[in-house]
């Protein structure tokens, strides 16, 4: 009984922090993505331009080092690493794909 108990609580706790987590990569991928609009606006390029930039010539998927450096340089966006660690996993562990990028600028349009 006393186990079970721990983990019913275990299990409660676990999916509290979840959807904290989720609503926080919901908050921050909106923010994410109005920077990443107005950084292509701005500049200006293609979206699959800056795709192709990120993901390196001939490349699927963009990486989590290079995603990470670029979000530090968009203009008026403030986030952690764990943030932007919370946004990779989502978008995609082994990288953030073509279609996962379009749907990051598109979800917020």
């Amino acid at each position: 009984e006393r186990v079970e108990a721990i983990e019913k609580k275990a299990k409660a706790v676990f999916d509290k922090v979840k959807a904290a987590c989720d609503q926080l990569t919901e908050a921050k991928g909106g923010q994410v993505s109005v920077a990443l609009r107005k950084a292509i606006q701005a500049r200006p390029v293609s979206a699959e331009a800056l795709f192709a930039e990120l993901a390196g010539k001939g490349g699927e998927r963009i990486p989590e080092k290079t995603f990470s450096r670029h979000l530090d340089g968009l203009a008026g966006l403030i986030i952690t690493p764990e943030q932007k660690q919370l946004l990779f996993q989502k978008s995609g562990p082994d990288g953030i794909t073509r279609r996962s990028f379009f749907s990051m600028l598109e979800r917020y349009f």
